[in-house]
């Protein structure tokens, strides 16, 4: 399978089929040798596939603040509960207890997120225990 040459999308970097292949061990050599050779496919070098994460990141943080702040005035449990598991699995564990006590508050009955703030508790005490150890 010939392998074709292929340019940088927006700053015309010759890339490199090896490295290529080396940032996307995820596919074995077939798959990327027919992405590669695809003649409607473009690709970004790694410095301007790396701005263009940041640049995505800045503006998903962006929309995230404004997101937050129109949660303020939600009622809508289900939208807080998204956002208390969204808030856990990045670790931030005050904002996730902050959104599951507001799940609470607007359904007393919604057991998962009493379970789920349960076990929120007991990894903090946990952390807690184990710095205190190794402290």
């Amino acid at each position: 399978m010939i392998i074709s040459k292929k340019y940088c999308w927006a700053c015309k970097k010759l890339l490199n089929f090896d490295e290529f292949k080396e940032v996307n061990q995820v596919f074995d050599e077939i798959k990327l040798k027919k992405l590669w050779n695809h003649p409607s496919l473009q690709f970004y070098c790694c410095g301007c596939y790396t701005k263009l994460v940041r640049r995505d990141v800045k503006r998903i943080l962006l929309d995230q603040n404004e997101y937050e702040q129109a949660l303020k005035s939600n009622f809508n449990p289900t939208v807080w509960r998204r956002l208390a598991i969204i808030y856990y699995d990045k670790g931030d564990y005050k904002r996730a207890e902050e959104a599951y006590n507001r799940v609470l508050e607007l359904d007393p009955t919604d057991l998962n997120s009493a379970k789920n703030l349960r076990c929120l508790y007991q990894k903090l005490r946990k952390s807690k225990i184990s710095s205190k150890i190794n402290g």
